[in-house]
């Protein structure tokens, strides 16, 4: 949905998933939670080329702190 050449996941600072990327550009990264919860999203940059806007970002927030609250239960 978002255009990206690919992305990673880190759960508590270990890399657990990544795809693609490559494609030079600002990422988009949210991170969320504490201790072994502690989640963090990249996102790597369009592959057109269109950078990331600040709705882009508040929509990945609330999805990454709420994977990070259901990790800590």
């Amino acid at each position: 949905a978002l255009g990206a050449s690919g992305g990673s996941v880190s759960l508590a600072g270990r890399s657990i998933a990544q795809v693609g990327g490559g494609t030079p550009g600002a990422p988009l990264v949210a991170s969320a939670g504490e201790g072994g919860a502690h989640i963090a999203i990249t996102i790597e940059a369009r592959t057109s080329g269109e950078p990331y806007t600040d709705d882009d970002r508040r929509a990945l927030e609330p999805a990454v702190a709420a994977v990070a609250h259901a990790l800590a239960q």
